[in-house]
């Protein structure tokens, strides 16, 4: 589906209540938790890595998917 035009991509997406931006920070944010959970590299690599632009964009975009900020995930799922 990725091949359609970038309107009916954005209608499409509008169907299923969210935006090409939430998805594209679902992705990142969805990689970064492999990364995090994998624990080799710092919170800064990860940031970049999946494509943010610096690491308080990482930091906030990542609290807001998932309530809490990189460094407390990483915890949880290294303890």
């Amino acid at each position: 589906e990725l091949g359609q035009p970038v309107r009916s991509l954005q209608r499409s997406l509008s169907n299923e209540e969210t935006s090409l931006s939430e998805l594209v920070r679902a992705v990142r944010v969805r990689e970064a938790c492999q990364l995090l959970e994998a624990g080799e590299l710092s919170l800064t690599q990860i940031g970049f890595w999946c494509g943010f632009s610096d690491s308080a964009h990482f930091s906030r975009d990542f609290k807001k998917s998932l309530g809490m900020p990189p460094s407390v995930y990483r915890a949880s799922s290294l303890g």
